[in-house]
């Protein structure tokens, strides 16, 4: 980022410059391309540092609120609250709305299925920004893709809602050079889904082949959504709920769980936790992430496209911050408009791999709390405003996470300390 800077960006990706403007402190969106270059830059809206107000409290810029079962992040007069509690009850409630919690799904123009209208309305959605049903259909029916070329479905939640989130692409003979690799039903690798529909074999998913997962079976993700496999969920950055097909709730009252039979976990030395909207424990921590909607949507309306505004995306690009290669990052859209991140250890976890992947989770709460510069400089994770720990637990893990929780505060100071001196 520039020849005095010791920042570092992937190239293929956006960055975020600061810049002055009529003495205001403003950013630029600008493309660092494949040969590492910087072009492109495009001017943001200024944001100013002014305060929020809630319940007749005065929030500073970039201060937090404890209330009961409400966070609420406050970034540039933009007040972004979530909720800590567990989810799974009549009412639905946060700092703005209540909702009764009855299953009516609808399928957001980002992607996601909301449990019912009120409950899409809350999170940000007008009327005509979702319709009736979950996001299931085949999305390749009256594409807009054209006789000389193919429609391939590619599920997607984006995290913007000014624009309507793909879920397909159009592939044609002429433009595969910035299609991704992709893995096929048989387990291998193409270059790109051009290569795969030229040898007429069906795609699993997008990304390289994976290794270390089951490649056969349905699995139901933590977003609600169904995969072909437990590699498929993983390929979109998803974690794992149960395995089989998504169970549907009862229409009107009643929960989904009940339909479950969940597994034990897999190691004693797991911290377990039920992440929100989930049915099953897993072995991990959860984060509850916070983004400025305000400055997310400014720079996808600056760069005029949603693809980098994704959530697999952002699961991928937090990934490159966790130093311990066997810690796996996977993250989906909560209903309130956080974003759970997970950061799990091996299927099979020693004790040590346990607080390792503990230790790096609580390392990305810092630099999310913090917006550190090494966040702050990449496009989605400049939008990251705010970052909550969960501490739910199940029963069998409390005694762990006892110790863990003194950890946590250890670890948070040394962060601290160590983002504070650079």
């Amino acid at each position: 980022l520039g020849a005095v800077s010791q920042l570092i960006v992937p190239g293929g990706t956006y960055t975020v410059i600061p810049r002055i403007s009529k003495g205001k402190h403003c950013n630029s969106i600008c493309y660092c391309n494949k040969q590492g270059s910087i072009d492109n830059c495009l001017p943001v809206s200024c944001l100013n540092k002014g305060n929020c107000s809630f319940l007749g409290k005065q929030i500073r810029h970039q201060s937090q609120y404890v209330s009961n079962c409400t966070v609420c992040f406050c970034f540039s007069g933009e007040l972004r609250c979530i909720r800590t509690c567990d989810g799974l009850s009549n009412l639905v409630s946060d700092a703005f709305c209540s909702c009764l919690n009855y299953y009516s799904p609808v399928c957001g123009q980002n992607g996601k299925t909301y449990t019912n209208p009120c409950i899409a309305g809350c999170a940000g959605l007008k009327e005509n920004h979702f319709k009736p049903g979950p996001c299931g259909s085949d999305p390749c029916v009256n594409n807009t893709c054209g006789s000389k070329k193919k429609c391939v479905p590619k599920r997607q939640v984006c995290l913007t809602l000014k624009k309507k989130c793909p879920q397909y692409i159009c592939v044609g003979k002429n433009n595969c050079e910035d299609k991704p690799a992709v893995c096929d039903t048989q387990n291998d690798e193409y270059v790109n889904v051009c290569e795969l529909l030229e040898k007429k074999r069906n795609i699993a998913y997008f990304g390289k082949c994976l290794v270390r997962c089951q490649k056969k079976g349905k699995v139901c993700g933590h977003n609600g959504q169904e995969y072909s496999s437990e590699c498929a969920a993983l390929a979109d950055k998803m974690s794992i709920d149960y395995r089989g097909a998504c169970a549907i709730p009862p229409h009107g009252e009643g929960t989904k769980c009940s339909q479950i039979t969940c597994p034990p976990l897999a190691s004693n030395h797991c911290i377990s936790i039920v992440p929100p909207n989930a049915c099953c424990p897993i072995c991990g921590v959860a984060l509850k992430i916070v983004y400025s909607q305000r400055l997310l949507d400014q720079m996808v309306e600056a760069i005029n496209s949603v693809e980098h505004a994704v959530v697999s995306k952002l699961a991928a690009k937090l990934q490159e911050h966790i130093k311990t290669a066997e810690c796996e990052v996977t993250a989906y859209l909560d209903e309130d408009s956080s974003v759970v991140v997970i950061v799990s250890p091996p299927s099979v976890p020693s004790y040590l791999q346990v607080q390792v992947c503990l230790q790096e989770a609580v390392h990305l709460n810092s630099l999310i709390e913090q917006r550190s510069p090494t966040l702050v400089t990449e496009f989605p994770l400049s939008s990251l405003i705010g970052s909550y720990i969960l501490h739910t637990a199940t029963s069998n893990s409390v005694s762990i996470l006892s110790v863990n929780f003194v950890i946590i505060f250890i670890c948070t100071l040394l962060d601290f300390y160590m983002i504070s001196n650079g």
